[in-house]
């Protein structure tokens, strides 16, 4: 057997492992991933952290202070999930997914330190892919982690960190309401649990409902508390240092955002690469992260913020597939986050879609994306992804639903890369066609489109 071919077994059999774990599910709790990673020798204390929760936008504004940590020459980890199409994408160091040698070295060395934990009740696949990250940034003697928040974030596996320099927590909106509960003030409790004594807490300006419930966390542990708020906006959060944000959205190439900090100090003309007006505000939050490192210490100057803001990636979020027509392809999956999309697209193209390619998750609200999303008479091809974290409504289900909602057409179609195929066949030249509902869809399009680079 060659080198090669040893390697693709290996990684088989990882996937295979992984598979495994995913049948536990989710459980939240610290206690096995503290124990494993004393196993580890404590890797997530050997390198600074910046902890980013919330219900929208946390990846994008990971993706962008990770990026503005590299651009100031900082050694940069970044930890995100799902994958899009690789579960490498999860590990990033320094811009690039972690080679498959590195990924099966932490996968032995944790496999290793969960059989020495021994616990009866393994550890569930997040855990596990966390505890790898947090190990293989340590090896690679990464100066800041970046670490994205899984779900809520009090009992999250990432929350592990003790003592991170930042924590941020972006758009909150009602998501998982049968784990984190079912009003904005219950989701903001459990994102507000990742705020930590002496830590910077940057805020993105929070419903009402929620706003109490994150200050009154912030004061518990003295955390410092920042808004990120857009201009004219009357401030949410009491007694906190404010950052002014006002954005430009520049068509399919990204937008202009401007920030004045708490100490007045304006930053202007900030070319962002990510698309629609959502981005702007979680570069907003991004840059609001990347100041308060500064003050702390970090060496972030105004270059960086510009150069990061610029060069960031994220695929899967307002993703231009193609023009002629135009295919967007979008992991939006509940009701806040399509309703930022719908914005979107009205700003940046003109219009909302007249094609929609949907596959979500039964557990979703989806009623509410579809109505954020159609318009009237537009055409639905529902269709699922091959595989999901937990079961995906019937493809029939959301046909119907979207012809009660006003669709003028509505059709099943399956895979979903048929299903994109039967939208095209559909579209004329100048149309817009969207696919969204769920990342693990976004991913198994682009995968077919041949991949995320």
């Amino acid at each position: 057997m060659s080198a090669e071919d040893a390697t693709l077994t290996e990684i088989e059999e990882l996937r295979s492992y992984l598979a495994h774990l995913a049948r536990f599910g989710m459980r939240l709790g610290l206690e096995r991933m503290e124990a494993i990673l004393e196993r580890l020798g404590h890797p997530e204390r050997r390198y600074g952290v910046v902890h980013v929760a919330g219900t929208n936008g946390k990846g994008s504004t990971a993706a962008m202070a990770a990026s503005i940590a590299r651009a100031a020459g900082l050694r940069t980890g970044l930890y995100v999930s799902p994958h899009l199409v690789r579960f490498n994408e999860r590990i990033v160091v320094d811009g690039r997914p972690i080679a498959d040698a590195a990924l099966l070295e932490a996968f032995e060395a944790t496999r290793r330190a969960v059989d020495a934990v021994g616990t009866d009740e393994p550890p569930t696949q997040f855990e596990f892919a966390t505890a790898m990250a947090l190990w293989v940034f340590a090896q690679a003697g990464v100066e800041l982690a970046v670490l994205e928040v899984g779900l809520g974030g009090r009992l999250d596996a990432t929350n592990v960190v003790r003592h991170p320099e930042v924590c941020a927590i972006t758009a909150l909106g009602l998501d998982h309401t049968q784990v984190l509960g079912p009003t904005l003030a219950s989701i903001a409790s459990e994102k507000a649990g990742i705020l930590k004594p002496g830590a910077d807490a940057v805020v993105a300006s929070p419903p009402a409902e929620a706003a109490a419930v994150v200050a009154a966390r912030a004061s518990e542990v003295g955390a410092p508390l920042w808004e990120v708020a857009p201009v004219g906006s009357r401030p949410a959060l009491p007694g906190a240092g404010t950052y002014r944000w006002e954005g430009r959205v520049a068509g399919l190439s990204g937008g202009r955002l401007d920030v004045v900090t708490p100490q007045g100090a304006r930053l202007e003309g900030l070319w962002v690469g990510l698309v629609g007006s959502f981005q702007l505000y979680n570069a907003a939050v991004a840059v609001a992260c990347a100041d308060r490192l500064r003050a702390r210490g970090w060496r972030i100057d105004e270059a960086a913020i510009e150069a990061g803001l610029r060069q960031v990636r994220w695929p899967g979020r307002f993703h231009v597939l193609s023009t002629r027509p135009t295919v967007v392809v979008d992991g939006a999956h509940n009701p806040a986050a399509a309703r930022a999309l719908a914005q979107s697209f009205v700003e940046v193209l003109g219009g909302l879609p007249r094609l929609l390619v949907i596959g979500m998750l039964a557990e979703k609200d989806v009623r509410g994306v579809l109505e954020a999303l159609l318009s009237p008479g537009c055409t639905v091809v529902a269709t699922r992804a091959r595989s999901s974290r937990t079961e995906p409504m019937p493809p029939e289900r959301m046909a119907q639903l979207a012809m009660e909602l006003g669709a003028g057409r509505a059709e099943c179609v399956e895979p979903p890369a048929r299903a994109l195929a039967r939208a095209l066949e559909l579209a004329g030249p100048e149309d817009l066609v969207a696919v969204c509902g769920s990342l693990y869809l976004a991913g198994e399009i682009l995968a077919e489109a041949g991949g995320v680079a």
